[in-house]
């Protein structure tokens, strides 16, 4: 219960910082031409170091595939803005570690902060959908929800 009050506690600051990407007044514009982007960083791609490609296929929906040290991700994501550079919720499947190295598979919804300068933060929540071999070894019991996080860099692209 505790684990949950504090993840609606982030949750909450973190739709704060959404909303304060709304306001901009530097009388900018905050759209922007690219339709990709290329992050890596710690815990991207489903692994402890990895990289993530997405892709916009219209205004405010993105495509997105990832790998890293022994495992992958996909995803689907709707950005706040019509832009790459804007934070955005996701649906998507991590698979974390592969063949015997297998640990779990998780279906997550996440919300990921997009900063102008290039640093991206996703925090959430995965359902287990599938127990690796390993997960056995880690876990005394193992869990039907985990924390999913990871911080790193984005450069937009194309």
């Amino acid at each position: 219960m505790k684990m949950i009050k504090c993840f609606l506690l982030i949750m909450g600051l973190m739709f704060s910082v959404l909303i304060a990407q709304e306001y901009d007044f530097s009388g900018k514009s905050t759209i922007n031409t690219n339709k990709a982007s290329i992050s890596i960083g710690l815990l991207h791609g489903a692994s402890l170091i990895g990289g993530d490609f997405e892709y916009l296929v219209s205004n405010n929906i993105g495509l997105q595939a990832g790998f890293g040290l022994l495992g992958f991700d996909i995803g689907l994501n709707y950005h706040f803005k019509p832009s790459i550079k804007s934070s955005y919720v996701s649906l998507s499947y991590w698979n974390i570690g592969i063949g015997d190295f297998s640990v779990v598979s998780l279906l997550c919804g996440s919300f990921n902060y997009r900063g102008k300068k290039g640093l991206t933060a996703q925090l959430g929540l995965g359902k287990v959908v599938n127990a690796g071999p390993l997960a056995y070894d880690t876990y005394d019991v193992i869990p039907s929800f985990m924390l999913i996080y990871s911080i790193g860099m984005y450069f937009p692209i194309l």
